[in-house]
């Protein structure tokens, strides 16, 4: 999508009215070196023997596109899951795994609590 937009933007070029002067274009965002192949295709200039494999493509790579979401989201739901077994739920055994790290993160919480407004204001 964003490569299609550029494209376009390089083959149309907005003309650049700072104090009435007229300016180069800019060499665009490939440099000097333009691209073999332009993606996505525009299929209205292919025949549709040489689309077919194409599309077949395109629609891999948006495969690959729409699961990038679903993955992250997955991932996100994971670290949830890992930030609640490490803060708060309550292991059944005598010594605590994650004891260290709560008492670390719940002391830097607290320290902005309104409980403790009086002990700032005091070192300021």
């Amino acid at each position: 999508m964003f490569t299609t937009l550029a494209r376009r933007a390089i083959e149309s070029p907005i003309p650049l009215r700072i104090r009435n002067a007229a300016r180069a274009s800019a060499p665009g965002i490939y440099g000097r070196f333009k691209p073999k192949k332009v993606w996505p295709p525009d299929f209205s200039k292919l025949s549709e023997k040489g689309a077919v494999p194409l599309r077949a493509e395109v629609q891999t790579t948006g495969q690959a596109r729409d699961n990038a979401p679903e993955m992250g989201q997955i991932r996100e739901a994971g670290a949830a899951v890992q930030c609640y077994g490490i803060l708060f739920m309550e292991w059944n055994t005598e010594q605590q795994p994650f004891q260290e790290i709560r008492g670390k993160f719940w002391g830097a919480v607290d320290a902005f609590s309104p409980n403790k407004r009086n002990e700032r204001r005091a070192l300021e």
